[in-house]
């Protein structure tokens, strides 16, 4: 039995959000046509309907960035002449039409962070732009204590999301495969699919993961094929958009640190050409949340994908928030089994590069290439691991000696004995001095010498148990002794009062072997039956009286009554496969002896219909995971 983690709300504020959800889908109901953009501007500025060409228009949708669900959202505008506001359709997608000048736009969707951007006509007439919105709340299969109680020593977790690419809804029942290692799984409703797979061990200083390649199918779409993905102990999600019609959609996952010597010698052009004009100075950079820093960190970053040159005249776009950009992306530079503190400096590395490039955009409409030419960042693979990394380093950066900008934090696979002797880092003919890094020597250059050396975080943190901070100062500024280029200075946020810790979450606990993913570990409590269960039971011979309702046994962690209080005090909150509402009080409420949880026992209702019913438990201003359990006649 595994259990899933609450998504701790308070009553009220679910009912509130359920009725902005009710009111939001009225809209759209009456308002929407599908892939059309209504609009209603509060001042004369035309968005998502023909008028005069003043530049290009952005084809929009928006996304949850941690599922890869279509988010219907409201689009607010400020441009030079005024404000407007605007609502995609169902599917998250709609037409803007941009006026001269700067066109700030903030996305708005439900139970989801605001994002903030700016785009501006230039020569290419439709820009296609994703804007990738972060939840308020995860979904129970993505909270990290439910991914953490399902890992497996010696195994990868593999799990994701499958999506019509057309409609934006989830697939249900397609059917997932790693060729290699010959596993598979199944999506649920929600388009969700888990399996495992053998991460065999290997040297952590000296060897790359595995691979294999993750096939999914479905009637009535193209075979979605993803080849050389990485296989590394830990929990990999990924973001699977299907495409309708007959053949295979191909994509080459290979990881960055896997690719040629020359390749790897090739990344990240030495200060690369930028829109001079565009520099943000530190007064003028988006807004960086009433930060008291001397560099203030942005939210958000543009990163520009299909780029021909590999980092210029790229001609998609993705928007994201600047630590779901870190999270998601620093996978894809280092690897994510590494040690943890190898993965926090590879995250202030990571972060402090797309930052540089946000107060240096390459172009008026993207900050940054998601190619080897920068650094490589793809939404639809992230590790559990790496985005830890990312939340424990939040708002840490890399800036100049003088503290007043961003540092170019450039990095590389392999910086040992370029121009330097063996043991050594650096490039003198780019400024940045010959520094003593021993842990690496002996091995093959394979990079470009500037900055940090990626396989060198990972060992400074196994061979010689260096943390974080520590592993960034080496590589920027030599620990305090800085020289040329190698001058960075590690910028931490003011520190943030301790909170008062939080009750242990209630955990409805779950029997992962049942016919769907949320089963709840229950059963009738007096004859121990799994259900389906009748509403009253003519079978049970224990019970004589007039009420023959089935009592239910359900298990729960973290819950604990109060001296003197009464079962009654937790509420089992039940909806009916009819979306009727019960609220039951329990019957009895005890600790199992010998196990950290609790039962609970409760009544069903008169007249509960057949179906599934999903329950949650609600105690002491807490409410547990969702689970559901079945009713038959």
């Amino acid at each position: 039995m595994k259990p899933k983690i609450a998504s701790f709300m308070t009553s009220r504020n679910h009912f509130h959000r359920l009725a902005r959800r009710i009111l939001f889908l009225v809209f759209f109901s009456i308002t929407i046509i599908p892939g059309v953009l209504t609009h209603a501007p509060a001042l004369p500025v035309v968005f998502g309907e023909n008028s005069a060409y003043v530049g290009g228009s952005l084809k929009l949708v928006v996304r949850d960035s941690v599922t890869g669900y279509a988010l219907p959202a409201e689009v607010v505008s400020q441009v030079k002449n005024g404000a407007g506001n605007l609502w995609t359709n169902a599917k998250g997608q709609g037409d803007y039409q941009l006026s001269s000048g700067r066109n700030e736009l903030e996305i708005q969707a439900v139970n989801h962070k605001s994002l903030r951007t700016h785009f501006e006509p230039d020569s290419l007439p439709v820009k296609n732009v994703t804007f990738w919105v972060d939840p308020l709340e995860l979904p129970d299969e993505l909270r990290p204590e439910l991914i953490n109680s399902k890992l497996r020593p010696g195994q990868a977790l593999v799990h994701g999301h499958v999506f019509d690419s057309e409609t934006g809804l989830p697939v249900k029942g397609a059917r997932v495969q790693l060729e290699h290692a010959g596993v598979k799984s199944q999506t649920n409703a929600r388009g969700y699919f888990l399996l495992y797979v053998p991460a065999p061990p290997a040297n952590p200083t000296e060897d790359l993961p595995g691979s294999d390649n993750l096939t999914v199918y479905a009637g009535g779409f193209k075979t979605y094929r993803r080849a050389n993905a990485t296989i590394a102990e830990g929990a990999t999600h990924f973001i699977i958009d299907m495409s309708r019609g007959e053949g295979v959609t191909e994509k080459d996952d290979t990881h960055k640190l896997k690719l040629s010597p020359e390749q790897l010698r090739n990344t990240q052009t030495a200060v690369p050409k930028t829109d001079d004009a565009r520099q943000l100075s530190p007064e003028n950079a988006r807004d960086g949340g009433g930060q008291s820093l001397t560099v203030t960190v942005p939210t958000s970053i543009r990163v520009g994908s299909n780029c021909p040159s590999g980092r210029t005249s790229c001609t998609t776009f993705n928007v994201y928030s600047l630590d779901t950009y870190v999270g998601t992306g620093l996978d894809d530079e280092w690897i994510s089994s590494w040690h943890m503190e190898s993965l926090k400096a590879g995250a202030i590395a990571y972060r402090s590069y797309g930052v540089w490039f946000v107060y240096h955009p390459i172009s008026a409409n993207y900050d940054i290439c998601n190619t080897t030419s920068c650094q490589v960042h793809d939404p639809t693979d992230s590790s559990s691991r790496t985005i830890s990394a990312t939340s424990n380093t939040t708002g840490m950066i890399v800036t100049d000696s003088s503290g007043n900008n961003p540092f170019f934090a450039e990095y590389a696979a392999e910086n040992n004995d370029n121009a330097c002797a063996d043991g050594f880092t650096g490039s003198p003919s780019a400024n940045w001095s010959c520094m003593s890094d021993p842990v690496d020597a002996g091995q093959t250059f394979n990079g470009h010498g500037r900055g940090m050396c990626q396989w060198g975080t990972q060992r400074w943190a196994v061979n010689q148990a260096r943390d974080y901070v520590w592993i960034v100062n080496h590589y920027y500024n030599n620990n305090g002794s800085p020289s040329g280029a190698r001058s960075g200075v590690l910028q931490d946020p003011s520190p943030t009062p301790t909170p008062t810790p939080s009750p242990a979450p209630m955990l409805l606990m779950l029997d992962a072997s049942g016919p769907s993913s949320d089963q709840v570990a229950g059963m009738d409590s007096i004859l121990f039956l799994r259900d389906p269960l009748p509403v009253v039971n003519a079978a049970d011979l224990f019970r004589q009286g007039s009420d023959r309702n089935t009592r239910v046994i359900v298990f729960v962690s973290n819950l604990q009554l109060a001296q003197s209080e009464t079962a009654a005090a937790v509420v089992v909150n039940l909806i009916d496969s009819n979306n009727q509402t019960y609220d039951i009080p329990a019957e009895d409420v005890r600790p199992v002896p010998d196990f950290n949880f609790t039962q609970v026992i409760f009544r069903l209702p008169n007249n509960l219909p057949a179906g599934t019913c999903t329950l949650k438990i609600n105690a002491h201003g807490q409410i547990s995971n969702a689970g559901t359990i079945r009713i038959r006649d």
